[in-house]
């Protein structure tokens, strides 16, 4: 079983929004897709629920191609846009309702997975309230029950964080983490790097319509050499001396303000064997130390030597 992208392209006049793009994922799966705004992160989900038909390539489930199968692939896929228009005038649970039944969804079974879908997401006691009524964050929470209703195994979510208040991001990181079963496929796509630290088993980097990497976090950090990173703190304004730690895997040593300094190792440098040392020499140097911490690289730094420029 999988999902199979190959070389697919697709153009919107002169502008190439994706270009030979391939890769595979496996059940359990949760793909990070990242890249700027306008990268082709959203045309390859279009393609994939459906919304988009002209294109050149192909993708396959379980190795089907998906133009093969279109009235399955509707229930096999929940998809949460990165903005849906809502009849602003139906309650949440008229929404669900009327979803459901396109769906294919009726009677006891309908109205028991709209109860349970209202239950995850926290909606039950807005249930009866117009759309019209809700906050950005209940929207989402409602555009999730939606894509949830007929229980997907495969979940497609265009920037499902986007815009939303830090307690309505955390909520749906922790769903997200909640739906990534082992069963589900997870694809979602982010400008925010930061979000993927916590959520992806896999990460594609989309750059100007080009598959860059693809990989597991651990995997990129790796391939790029990237080292770790040792954070010393002090608890007065020690000035600490790059020299100090000669012939240590030091590549470099960086200022982070009056009393803050990061050591950057070695790529493929064990920090643990290194830190012993790093605490010796700071030892020696009388340097007041108030904090000594282990930062590992992260996405934003895989992406900025790859590309060389932010998501």
């Amino acid at each position: 079983m999988s999902i199979s992208f190959n070389a697919l392209s697709k153009a919107y006049g002169k502008i190439q929004a994706l270009r030979e793009v391939t890769f595979t994922l496996e059940p359990g799966d949760v793909l990070g897709y990242i890249g700027p705004n306008g990268a082709g992160k959203s045309t390859t989900m279009r393609i994939l629920t459906g919304l988009i038909r002209d294109y050149q390539g192909s993708v396959s489930i379980d190795g089907r191609n998906i133009e093969t199968m279109r009235d399955e692939l509707h229930r096999r896929i929940g998809f949460v846009p990165q903005e849906a228009g809502f009849q602003e005038w139906r309650t949440v649970s008229h929404a669900l309702r009327t979803f459901g039944q396109l769906s294919g969804l009726s009677g006891q079974d309908l109205e028991r997975r709209i109860g349970a879908a209202l239950q995850r997401l926290d909606l039950k006691d807005v249930a009866t309230r117009r759309i019209a009524l809700l906050s950005g964050g209940m929207r989402q929470r409602l555009r999730f029950a939606q894509a949830l209703l007929h229980d997907p195994d495969i979940l497609i979510l265009d920037e499902p964080l986007n815009g939303l208040d830090p307690a309505s991001r955390f909520q749906m990181k922790k769903l997200i983490q909640e739906l990534a079963d082992g069963k589900r496929y997870i694809i979602f796509s982010s400008h925010i790097l930061g979000e993927m630290e916590d959520l992806a088993t896999r990460i594609a980097i989309l750059h100007q319509g080009t598959i860059k990497r693809f990989g597991t976090p651990e995997g990129l950090r790796a391939e790029f050499g990237l080292g770790s990173v040792i954070e010393i703190e002090s608890s007065r304004r020690d000035s600490l001396q790059a020299d100090w730690f000669a012939g240590l895997p030091v590549e470099r040593c960086q200022a982070q303000g009056r009393n803050r300094y990061l050591l950057h190792l070695t790529g493929g440098t064990p920090v643990e064997t290194c830190m012993p040392a790093v605490m010796g020499v700071l030892a020696r140097h009388d340097f007041a130390l108030s904090s000594l911490r282990h930062l590992q690289p992260s996405l934003e730094d895989v992406y900025l030597a790859l590309t060389g420029e932010g998501a």
